[in-house]
């Protein structure tokens, strides 16, 4: 059983370095849309981390990208086309009271 268990187990070390890391998560996004990958799978491989661990994470993170008008569903979290609903938020603008 322990034999059978080691021989199932994905073994990954440190997360590499990238020299271009856009194209590998490009090739990342390939391969799971042409599903020989996994989001689970892509995200140990990229980050070491844990997709299940982080999913409750990235959920709160969207929803609050998504209040202060930085990310729309369907869209990049990333993307710089999108601007601040406040104000307040924009880059420079202070967060104290006068």
């Amino acid at each position: 059983m322990t034999r059978k268990a080691y021989s199932g187990a994905l073994w990954v070390g440190d997360a590499p370095g990238y020299i271009d890391p856009a194209k590998d998560i490009d090739a990342a996004v390939t391969r799971m849309e042409s599903a020989i990958s996994t989001l689970d799978e892509e995200t140990t491989l990229i980050t070491g981390g844990d997709f299940t661990k982080n999913l409750p994470r990235i959920r709160k993170e969207r929803k609050l990208l998504q209040e202060i008008g930085l990310w729309q569903p369907g869209t990049n979290p990333g993307d710089k086309k999108l601007k601040p609903k406040n104000e307040d938020m924009k880059e420079g603008a202070s967060n104290e009271a006068d």
